[in-house]
């Protein structure tokens, strides 16, 4: 808490040598160098991502990858838990 109001920024980037209040602030900082290093491509739309994580979440929410499909009306959802929202309507 003191560091906050301090303004000591004891968090340090290996890259540019930027000064964070918080370990969390310098990891999302980080990913700003990643930013011209993009080496996960989507296939469907050629979107490049910095981290697989996000070409997964983007293929999910933007690309129509929806893996969960209802047995009964054969709508496809893109979360398990949605599709299990929607099975409580059978």
């Amino acid at each position: 808490h003191r560091r906050i109001h301090s303004g000591e920024r004891p968090f340090t980037c290996p890259r540019c040598a930027k000064g964070f209040k918080t370990p969390y602030e310098r990891q999302r900082h980080a990913l700003t160098h990643l930013a011209a290093e993009k080496p996960f491509r989507c296939g469907d739309c050629g979107k490049d991502f910095p981290a697989a994580n996000a070409l997964l979440l983007h293929r999910r929410q933007r690309c129509q990858d929806k893996p969960h499909t209802c047995g009964v009306c054969g709508k496809r959802f893109t979360y398990g838990h949605s599709l299990k929202v929607h099975e409580r309507v059978h």
